[in-house]
């Protein structure tokens, strides 16, 4: 026996031997060899009189037994005790024993024809639980089955099916993550690989989590948290409308408080663009995203609406202006939608509207690829993109007409949905303007993959809306990364750029962030595959030279393409202050550009990489090699892709960095200029940087507005709860007192006595209880017959509308007061000084006596007769 335990415990089956009843010897390459037989005696056999030490064991070993039969049990019968409320007896079966009985009608053509597993087997076994020791013991076995056994019983029975807890623990982890079903399902068939798992319990198990916390009212959920976020910080902004009489929701729009950061940042080029199936309503999906100093795309803002009409974008527009006071974007990407075009013309009208270049390939495509064919198609595109790649308006005026001659079955469609908005793509318009290196929306596409990767047709709103801020933080947690990973020191090969333009380098690094740095210094090293040679303006101009357009590709997929003719490019600029033209070529002449160095350090390519990316060009460093006139500095590159506290900041300190040359006297020698430098013409074709010191202070206020109004509102809870809330207003009181005295001192000292008066407000006008007080001075009564006429002399040039109001309100006071004293009483002075003899309380009389000076109320005989009476 001691050898049989000392094989099989290698094996790992401890367990089954202490309560193994047989002494048969078998070694364990009977029980798991290669070529098993048949009739091998198993390890898990039942008999009567085996006694196990609770249900549990018994429980466990009938589970092993019946997969090496090919059946399940299930238990039939269960006794309790009484006294302690475990189980005395159990009956043990097979799952196919019990008797089908149906529990409803069935109806043959509504219902799916299935059938049912039960097959009145007769085998069961009976157990008993002494109360002497407490041992279960198997008291009665019947084994005969009436049906053929099952050998893989693991993958059919469903108590072998179930999902163990440690299994169900690492579903409810996955799905909480985010992660879909059938990842969940490899991952669980790695880690349990002896166990058979069924994908539909994965699936309902998936499903049931999901919609454990769901309510009722799925997007009042969403509404709801986005809601709670904006409790806590005043400054996050939710935007909805709702609709009928159920209220359902049909339009809204968030953006977080570092979201308004970003678009107050870098709201000069935004991308936008709308994506279906992410959630089980139907609703549209729109991403709004930016490019930050580092060149990474940002969520600005996230939007579901129900439709895509003219309405609802500009509802969108018009809510992400009221949020950020009114900044919206100087250029916008899009796709050519007409609601979209028409929601920007009517809401953004100064926002100039780019479409996606991928966009509209994809457009030309189905509906002239599967018509023309291979070669055609290509001969057309091939024609389409050398219009619209023409540098001058009035060639692609001559182009567009040739193509519409040329394919006259394109024309309707050309002429309709392309020709009338050609300033948004065609490249002689759109080519003068800052666009971050854009020329497609394949950010905002990329960010929809991401979101679908988590998200899907019948994802709920708060699962699209957990999604959202999963990335944002993300995102945030990326940034610091990068931030961080930035500011270490980083050992490296030398390049052209630290022998060159080492004091260039050292500025850049200074300004720009790591990713712009890279790109920058890609430029420089670039530079050494071109040659540079000056040439005469009028010359070249006379020449009317005429850069090779790219055919079949746009022209911002050529690499090094030239963007604009010489002749539009000095178009408006001054002659006079023009010192240099360069011709700047290729080593394998395959691309020429020319170099325009003005007289203030500034300079223009044909290239207009300056213009459109914020960099300083290949061109110009190459150049900078040969001429001392070419002057680098720092403010040539953009204020967007300075780092992260220089924008903060909002210094502009760099202005007074001098200029750089690399080249003097036929030698490479690092000269600084110290000039006034004046960069206006290169922010008017550019465009201004957009983050100003007025939006920065604006930013900042809401900033500081916003996280204070956090912390004081969960003190003010807390001091709630407390029962410290007098103790609270008085810190309150108190630090306000100090503050308004710091700066009422801090004005006197300075001497600024204008700025101290126009702190100082009137004085706090107290109104006092009862009535207005009497000016009889000021009345005249004049006496008509029966009727008092009471005039009232008022200044009305020095009175404004509201104390004209008030005169009339005390006009009819005096009025009524004057009537009841002159029915009360003759004798005051005050009122015979301005009534007079003639008043028309001396005429009237009382009614009891019928004398005057007194009336029916205050009548001396009407006291005599009341207690006569």
């Amino acid at each position: 026996m001691s050898n049989k335990l000392n094989e099989l415990n290698e094996l790992d089956e401890t367990e089954i031997l202490e309560d193994l009843l047989t002494d048969n010897e078998q070694s364990s390459d009977e029980f798991f060899g290669e070529n098993e037989v048949e009739n091998q005696e198993k390890l898990y056999q039942v008999a009567p009189e085996m006694a196990f030490t609770d249900w549990k064991k018994l429980d466990e070993w009938l589970d092993k037994h019946g997969l090496e039969q090919g059946f399940a049990f299930t238990i039939t019968h269960s006794d309790k005790d009484k006294h302690d409320s475990f189980p005395r007896r159990r009956t043990y079966a097979c799952t196919k024993g019990r008797a089908y009985v149906p529990r409803k009608e069935a109806h043959i053509n509504e219902e799916r024809d299935r059938g049912h597993h039960s097959g009145d087997c007769k085998f069961y076994i009976n157990a008993y639980r002494r109360k002497r020791d407490n041992l279960v013991y198997i008291t009665k076995i019947n084994g005969e089955h009436n049906h053929p056994l099952v050998e893989n019983i693991n993958m059919v029975a469903s108590r072998y099916r179930k999902l163990t807890p440690e299994m169900r623990d690492d579903v409810k982890l996955l799905a909480t993550c985010g992660v879909r079903a059938g990842a969940i399902i490899e991952v669980l068939q790695v880690k349990y690989p002896d166990k058979f798992i069924y994908s539909r319990n994965i699936y309902n198990m998936v499903q049931t989590i999901r919609n454990q916390n769901n309510t009722s009212s799925d997007a009042g959920s969403m509404y709801l948290e986005l809601m709670k976020q904006q409790q806590e910080n005043p400054t996050f902004h939710v935007d909805a409308c709702f609709e009928g009489q159920d209220n359902h929701l049909t339009r809204l729009c968030w953006m977080s408080p570092s979201q308004l950061q970003l678009w107050s940042c870098f709201h000069d080029v935004i991308l936008l663009d709308t994506t279906a199936k992410t959630n089980r309503y139907s609703m549209i999906l729109c991403v709004v995203i930016l490019i930050d100093n580092h060149n990474r795309s940002r969520l600005a803002a996230t939007a579901i609406i129900s439709d895509e009409t003219k309405e609802t974008f500009s509802w969108l527009f018009s809510s992400i202006s009221k949020v950020t006071n009114g900044l919206i974007p100087k250029l916008l990407y899009t796709d050519a939608d007409p609601a979209m075009v028409a929601a920007v013309s009517s809401t953004w009208t100064t926002t100039k509207h780019h479409f996606c270049l991928f966009h509209i390939r994809k457009n030309l495509e189905k509906h002239f690829l599967g018509k023309y064919g291979g070669e055609k198609w290509k001969e057309f595109f091939t024609a389409f993109c050398h219009a619209r790649n023409s540098r001058v308006e009035f060639i692609f005026e001559e182009k567009w007409a040739v193509l519409l001659q040329k394919y006259d079955d394109a024309a309707n469609y050309l002429q309709r949905h392309l020709y009338k908005c050609r300033e948004a793509w065609a490249l002689c318009f759109t080519h003068r303007a800052f666009n971050a290196g854009v020329q497609s929306t394949q950010r905002v596409e990329s960010y929809n993959g991401i979101i679908k990767n988590n998200v899907n047709g019948s994802s709920s709103l708060m699962e699209l809306e957990r999604t959202i801020e999963r990335l944002l933080i993300k995102e945030g947690r990326y940034a610091q990364l990068n931030d961080t990973i930035g500011k270490l020191p980083v050992s490296r090969e030398e390049d052209y750029h630290d022998h060159y333009y080492k004091k260039i380098d050292i500025y850049c690094q200074r300004y720009l962030t790591p990713a712009l740095l890279k790109l920058q210094r890609h430029e420089m090293n670039r530079s050494m595959h071109y040659r540079c040679c000056i040439t005469n303006l009028e010359n070249e101009l006379e020449k009317q030279f005429t850069a090779e357009i790219p055919n079949g590709i746009f022209s911002e997929d050529m690499f090094d393409a030239c963007v604009i003719e010489l002749k539009q490019l000095i178009a408006d600029l001054d002659m006079k202050r023009i010192t240099e033209l360069w011709r700047i070529s290729s080593i394998d002449r395959k691309s020429e550009h020319f170099i325009i160095l003005y007289d203030d350090a500034a300079h223009l390519c044909t290239c207009l990489t300056l213009i459109n990316r914020g960099l300083v060009c290949r061109h110009f460093f190459a150049l900078m090699l040969l001429s001392p006139n070419a002057k680098f500095h720092i403010g040539l590159i953009s204020q967007r892709w300075y780092a992260d506290a220089l924008i903060m900041e909002g210094n502009s300190a760099f202005l007074n960095e001098p200029a750089l040359s690399v080249c003097s006297n036929d030698k490479f020698d690092t000269v600084e200029y110290i000039m006034q430098m004046d960069f206006l013409h290169l922010e008017s074709i550019r465009g201004s940087y957009v983050f100003t010191e007025e939006v920065r202070q604006e930013m900042t206020h809401k900033q500081q507005w916003g996280k204070g109004f956090g912390i004081m509102k969960k003190t003010l809870n807390l001091a709630i709860a407390a029962g410290r809330i007098d103790e609270l207003y008085e810190i309150h009181a108190r630090f306000a007192k100090e503050i308004e005295d710091e700066i009422s001192e801090q004005v006197i000292n300075g001497g600024n006595y204008n700025d101290f008066a126009n702190t100082i407000s009137n004085p706090i006008h107290v109104r006092k209880k009862g009535r207005k007080p009497k000016d009889l001075n000021q009345t005249n009564t004049t006496n008509k017959g029966k009727k008092r006429v009471i005039s009232e002399n008022f200044n009305q040039s020095k009175q404004d509308d509201s104390d004209r109001e008030n005169q009339k309100k005390v006009y009819k006071r005096i009025c009524t007061v004057l009537r009841d004293k002159s029915n009360e009483d003759n004798t005051d002075p005050g009122l015979d000084d301005g009534i007079g003899e003639n008043s028309r309380s001396n005429i009237r009389k009382c009614r009891v006596c019928n004398q005057k000076g007194h009336n029916s109320r205050t009548c001396p005989n009407k006291k005599d007769e009341e207690c006569i009476a």
